[in-house]
This record gives C-alpha cells, structure tokens and sequence, in this order.
C-alpha cells in the first residue's frame, strides 16, 4: 500500500522529489492518513473512505465544500492545513484503491501534538478557537448543504425516548431532565438560535497544541449545518468518560463559559440557553452508557460535582 501511495503522489504531486518518505497516522476511524515528508517539506495525504460513517456515499461536492469551508474559516483566525493542489492544479484527486474510487486531498503538515489533558491555558486557547469557529460560521456564505440528521438537542431527546426503558435505576432523575430539556426545546424553537455550518467534532483528538496554545484544528469531515451553539456544546461534553480529557468534569468549564460571555458577538440567547444544550446531550451520552452495560460510569457521572453543578442544576 505504501508503495502505491508513493506512486500516486509524484504521478499526481511530487513529481520532482527524489526522496518521499510515508508514514501512516493511526489515527482516524474512518478515513486513511499518512504522514509524507518530501525533502524538508512535510505534508499529510487523507485518502477518503467510500462511505462517510453517518452521511453515507461520499460525493466529491461534499469534501470541496469542507474544504472551501476550512479555507473560510482559516481567513477568520481558526488555524486549519491548507490544501496543496495536484499538478493539474485541483484539490482533490481521484485514485482506484481495489477497483473503487476514492478521493484524496494532500494537506500541509501542522506543528503541534494532541494535548493528553485539559489544564486552565489549553482550555482557555481552545475556547478561544472556538469563538474563532463561531464568527467564521457566521459569516460563511452556502447556498446547498449535504443533509445530516438532526440538531443536538432534538435528535438526543429522541434517542433517550427510543431507549428509555434501560435507563434503569436513574429513570427518574433523566426523565425529569429531559422534561427541563425538552421545555427549553421547544422555546428555542420558537424564537430561533443562529444557525450555519459546524465543524461538528471539535475535541482534544481532533486539535493540535504548543506550549497550552491551539496551533491547529483537523478533521472537518463531519461538518454540518445546525445550531451554532452546537459546536461548543459537542467540545465541552466529548470525553465525558474521563476526568481529564473532559472539560466539564476537568474543571475547566468556567474557561470556555467566561470566553463566550465577554464576546459581543455572542448572542444573549445562545448563552441563556446554553443549559438546554448541554442537558440534552448528557441524557444522550448517559443512555449510550446505559446501553453498553457501563453502569458505575453513569453512577460516577452522576456523583461528580462539576457535572452537579452545570447540567444537573
């Protein structure tokens, strides 16, 4: 595989480096990953799966709008790779991979590593970044957008309803959440927040970092339009299963909370309902667990102080 990758990027890229080297990232469920490193020069080839995990058949339409979208978004302050066009000066490139198409994107390579924790300075930069991601979907031009379905909060009120009856011992204490969840619901249907488009999967995996300060945000493949509120509901409530890699149950909340409300583009009703977002998804999660049997995860959930405080209040 590796041999053909260094073949099709100097028939489509490289063609005058004698010396490429490929070296496969692990991570990325999804997509392929590889680390080229062409003389001094270091970039990073994603090769496409042929299905995107929840929008279905990838569309060469659907990764140049990501693309044009990362591009946006870059202009606006947010640190994202930038696209290296093939000879034939496109961004993307088709290739066979085992008598199928796939697509391809050559990037270049970002300085950073993924921070292991949250600590005060990384959280604060990332929500920052954030706020950054926040004015660039606010201000992103689209006419047409691939469908995805459902916001976060409708789409986790109906997850709990369908599984409801695994919740177990906690019925009680999640219905009477999701009845605050649903009540705020549907007053924010009523008087709507902002919408546009969402990197959707903003987290410490996903976000480069030196010395606490976020150098780069990746994987822009799970984009879609929703609430804007969304973006910063998904990155504060990722990892709820740790300590650490959770802003929330790290402590580190009141850093992202701080850096929202002090901006004057950020509208009253986004941090008003704020709450409504966060109840919702802790009912998803929290059922996600319940399903897969990991009951003292839920209790410990449950037990922490942060997560008293700031969704179960």
């Amino acid at each position: 595989m590796l041999t053909f990758i260094k073949d099709f990027l100097k028939e489509n890229y490289l063609n005058h480096s004698r010396m490429i080297s490929i070296q496969p990232i692990s991570k990325g469920v999804e997509n392929k990953n590889y680390l080229v490193e062409a003389g001094e020069q270091a970039y990073v080839l994603r090769v496409y799966s042929r299905q995107h995990a929840t929008t279905g058949l990838r569309k060469k339409a659907e990764i140049a709008f990501e693309l044009d979208f990362m591009e946006h978004a870059r202009g606006q302050g947010v640190p994202t790779p930038a696209v290296i066009e093939n000879l034939a000066g496109a961004k993307i490139t088709e290739t066979w991979l085992n008598g199928e198409l796939h697509y391809s994107v050559l990037f270049s390579c970002m300085p950073g590593k993924e921070a292991p924790t949250y600590n005060a300075e990384n959280a604060r930069s990332m929500a920052e970044t954030l706020l950054s991601m926040h004015k660039a979907s606010q201000t992103y031009p689209y006419n047409r957008v691939r469908g995805w379905p459902g916001n976060i909060v409708g789409a986790s009120l109906a997850y709990y309803q369908e599984n409801r009856s695994l919740t177990g011992l906690n019925k009680d204490k999640l219905d009477s959440l999701s009845a605050q969840a649903a009540g705020g619901y549907q007053k924010i249907l009523s008087q709507p927040l902002p919408t546009g488009i969402i990197h959707g999967d903003i987290k410490l995996e996903n976000v480069l970092f030196e010395d606490n300060c976020v150098t780069a945000v990746l994987d822009f493949d799970d984009y879609r339009e929703s609430y804007l509120l969304e973006e910063l509901t998904r990155t504060v409530m990722h990892d709820l299963d740790s300590v650490e890699r959770n802003a929330i149950r790290s402590g580190q909340f009141e850093q992202f909370r701080e850096v929202f409300l002090r901006d004057a583009s950020i509208s009253q009703a986004e941090m008003m309902w704020l709450g409504t977002f966060l109840k919702a998804r802790f009912l998803y999660d929290i059922t996600v667990y319940m399903k897969n049997g990991l009951s003292g995860l839920v209790e410990d959930l449950f037990a922490d102080p942060h997560v008293a405080e700031i969704i179960l209040a």
